[in-house]
């Protein structure tokens, strides 16, 4: 039986839905215990869990750890992966360009990538006081403009979604409005997309 994800969760997992039986890249796994993971992982035949820490390894049920800096070039070869999936990971590169274009080069069927929205950022500086601590500093800020402009539509079809959030003022008073959170890029291999 296939756990429902919770729905603070359900962004990424949806995008995940179809992973079943596959080989998947999680890179940069970092600190994120998300609980997606609980979700994801299980679904896939193989996991490969990546991150510049090696002390990070155990704490997540990969298959294999590879140590990886995301700030280079990757060392797979290329559609490596059936799945690469990178959470909350590009807006702390130093070179977010090349980290986009190499994931979409070890993937052979579908990536996942996700980030903070910009304006979700901006709300958070503006009204909860200060910039809220991430562990490591946001040294980008994204909008699906940067990554549409960057994708290789003739091998991608790409899909963006966006979770949302109800926003508050110093964590006490809510704001009757939901702004977007976290933006949610899906490519999927073009050839492996059937159509009618």
């Amino acid at each position: 039986m296939i756990r429902r994800p919770p729905r603070s969760t359900q962004g990424v997992s949806s995008a995940a839905s179809d992973v079943y039986k596959r080989q998947l890249l999680d890179i940069a796994i970092g600190n994120h215990m998300h609980e997606q993971y609980h979700y994801i992982y299980p679904l896939c035949d193989y996991v490969v869990g990546a991150d510049i820490d090696a002390d990070k390894f155990g704490k997540f049920d990969a298959d294999r750890f590879d140590q990886v800096d995301a700030n280079n070039k990757l060392s797979y070869g290329d559609n490596e992966f059936e799945v690469v999936l990178s959470e909350h990971t590009i807006e702390h590169l130093k070179n977010p360009e090349l980290f986009y274009k190499e994931i979409q080069r070890i993937a052979s069927k579908k990536v996942i990538i996700t980030t903070p929205h910009w304006v979700s950022e901006r709300f958070d500086r503006l009204f909860q006081g200060a910039e809220k601590d991430h562990g490591t500093p946001h040294l980008q800020k994204f909008n699906p403009k940067w990554f549409n402009d960057r994708t290789d539509h003739d091998r991608w079809h790409y899909q963006q979604k966006f979770t949302k959030k109800i926003p508050t003022i110093r964590g006490y008073v809510s704001l009757p409005v939901k702004i977007s959170a976290e933006i949610i890029i899906i490519l999927r291999r073009k050839e492996n997309i059937i159509t009618e």
